[in-house]
């Protein structure tokens, strides 16, 4: 027979399976076995009409030509997407493989699924497609076949409108936590499609233990999908079945919600947990923060005054994290706006004045951390912060805090050393004043060489030094005239971190007070005065309390004489 015999054969085929003539087709094919053999390859190329040149080839037959590789699979494929069960059937029976893939790797589940996704056809036809389904599961199609992008079956069925096939297929083992190439599962691709058109197999995956803390490859959860957009009818879902997503590190799901949404800023599902009553607003994470914690480290500004505003905020003010002891004032002072410091302080109310000087576990107060944290702001939020706090009366440092602490000493010399957090300060603020005014800031720093003590060798390494025929340490080369020199060279800046480890002789304290009393008023650094007078007041106390001690202390008997 010539060939256009045969093309005319292949043209009838082809014709037949566009009309769902499935008996033609059987004739044709029992009439021309050969031609029409299932496993016959076939050209790949294709002149579908009202195609622009140029554009890429269809994946499936459009019954025009054959588009994939074999007469079956291309005609396999070509009945599925346009629906045609007879043909489906007739060719499956004939031996074609029902796993067969399209051109870009597409399964049946594509061609059913996809096509009727696109065309958005009547619900007898989503009848027809569920009995296309079917007929391919009766025939050995596997739920977790793949296609090129890593996608089964489920993937293709998140629409509501083909609930009833989701709800086949998991029936048939389709698997919940199956991931495609970016590591996203069937519940991904639900969340991430319009909330009105995916509710009802949400909930059924759901349902049924779709796993929401499964992470794609960008780290994605759906768990956080559902809080980062905002979706509560999704949420509502999730908590209706909260047995089944609660997990043993998050046994409170509700709380877990809103801590999350707390950290993303989403204001809408905070409000829609309060409101509801579904967790309470004081719930903790590990750490022991709060919601508002969260969302003053966030800086999240709309939620943190909403928050602020909410019923039962009074709860947050006794609310402290665990190991530091930060309140969420602390936290307002350490990571949060200006804005946030106000808001927090409109909570507190009439009892903000007292708590603006309440320190933390490790003896922070609120000011102290405005001033010194490296998350609090720019130098301008920083005087915002510190503006506010001040009109309370806030110190940067508690009553109770020790910011001086006797030193021992192997050559017998009473020093001092200053609070860790004193220094910090120190650290911070000599740089601003170096910057402000060079000339006070060098003369200070060549006082206060004066002011401390140098380090002391141990006897033993002396002796050791000694031995190995080397000069004692302490005879090599005098600090104090050393150091002195490096200041009044240039290098005042770069000699602080040693004259801060260095620490005080007990006599000349007071005169190091008044050095940084007269570089604060030369230098018009205000946080530097306020540590100054904090200081100032400390050492008082702290002579006075060595005065009475030594007033109190029983005085020596006098030696009685010998009578002669």
């Amino acid at each position: 027979m010539s060939a256009a015999s045969c093309s005319e054969v292949e043209q009838a085929w082809l014709d037949a399976g566009r009309r769902g003539d499935a008996k033609t087709m059987q004739g044709l094919r029992k009439l021309h076995p050969k031609w029409l053999a299932l496993d016959r390859v076939v050209a790949a190329e294709s002149s579908p009409k009202n195609r622009d040149e140029g554009d890429e080839a269809p994946s499936f037959c459009d019954w025009e030509k054959f588009h994939l590789p074999t007469v079956g699979v291309s005609a396999l494929h070509a009945a599925a997407w346009d629906g045609e069960y007879d043909v489906l059937e007739f060719l499956l029976k004939e031996g074609q493989q029902v796993d067969e893939r399209g051109r870009r790797g597409e399964r049946l589940w594509s061609s059913s699924t996809r096509s009727w996704i696109a065309v958005r056809k009547t619900e007898e036809r989503l009848h027809h497609t569920l009995r296309v389904v079917k007929l391919l599961l009766r025939h050995g199609a596997e739920t977790e076949a793949r296609d090129n992008e890593g996608k089964t079956a489920l993937f293709l069925a998140t629409n509501d409108e083909l609930f009833e096939v989701a709800k086949l297929l998991l029936e048939n083992g389709a698997r919940l936590d199956a991931q495609d190439s970016i590591g996203r599962s069937p519940l991904h691709a639900c969340l991430r499609t319009a909330v009105e058109q995916s509710v009802l197999v949400t909930n059924l995956l759901v349902s049924r233990g779709a796993p929401i803390d499964l992470p794609d490859k960008t780290g994605e959860t759906p768990f956080t999908i559902v809080v980062r957009h905002g979706d509560i009818t999704a949420l509502q879902l999730l908590l209706n079945h909260h047995s089944l997503v609660a997990t043993p590190a998050r046994q409170d799901f509700s709380g877990a919600v809103l801590l999350q949404a707390a950290e993303l800023g989403v204001v809408d599902v905070v409000r829609f947990l309060l409101d509801g009553k579904y967790t309470s607003v004081d719930i903790v994470n590990a750490r022991g923060e709060t919601a508002l914690h969260l969302a003053i480290m966030k800086q999240r500004k709309e939620l943190v005054e909403m928050m602020c505003k909410s019923k039962s905020a009074e709860l947050l003010l006794a609310a402290r994290t665990k190991g530091k002891g930060e309140s969420v004032l602390h936290y307002a002072a350490r990571y949060g706006s200006p804005s946030d410091v106000q808001s927090v302080l409109s909570l507190l109310g009439k009892g903000a004045s007292s708590e603006v000087n309440v320190a933390s576990a490790q003896g922070l107060t609120p000011l102290y951390l405005a001033t010194t944290a490296s998350t609090a702001g720019s130098p301008s939020e920083r005087r915002a912060k510190v503006a506010q706090l001040e009109k309370l009366g806030a110190s940067l440092f508690s009553s109770v805090a020790l910011l001086f602490r006797e030193v021992k000493n192997a050559a017998g010399v009473a020093l001092v050393a200053m609070h860790p957090a004193v220094r910090r300060c120190l650290t911070l603020w000599m740089v601003e004043c170096s910057a402000s005014s060079p000339t006070a800031f060098s003369d200070f720093c060549v006082n206060w060489v004066a002011c401390v003590q140098r380090p002391q060798i141990n006897p033993k390494q002396a002796q050791q030094a000694t031995t190995k025929q080397q000069a004692p340490i302490q005879h090599r080369v005098p600090l104090t005239p050393a150091l002195s020199a490096f200041v009044c060279a240039g290098y005042a800046s770069d000699s602080i971190p040693l004259l801060l480890s260095l620490p005080l002789k007990l006599k000349t304290a007071p005169r190091f007070l008044e050095l940084l009393k007269t570089l604060a008023v030369d230098t018009k650094h205000a946080l530097l005065q306020k540590l100054q007078v904090e200081l100032q007041a400390r050492w008082k106390i702290k002579s006075d309390d060595c005065s009475r001690s030594t007033a109190s202390a029983p005085k020596a008997a006098a030696p009685v004489k010998a009578k002669k």
